[in-house]
């Protein structure tokens, strides 16, 4: 199993912190580590999928094959 760690200083836990970029209307996700602050990745903060499911819900559209 692989174990992940820091790029930068090699530490092995990691936390999730919501951001907003500069000059961003969306708030993202940042997944960073929890022992230096550097950034490993990020992630829409909304979860698109199911903001989709939910507006063709109220419009009545089928989503389904």
């Amino acid at each position: 199993m692989i174990k992940p760690s820091c790029p930068k200083c090699g530490h092995a836990e990691f936390e999730m912190t919501e951001i907003i970029p500069k000059n961003s209307q969306f708030k993202m996700t940042a997944i960073h580590c929890s022992k230096c602050g550097s950034i490993v990745g990020t992630h829409a903060y909304e979860n698109t999928g199911i903001l989709i499911r939910l507006l063709a819900k109220k419009l009545k559209v089928s989503l389904d094959g």
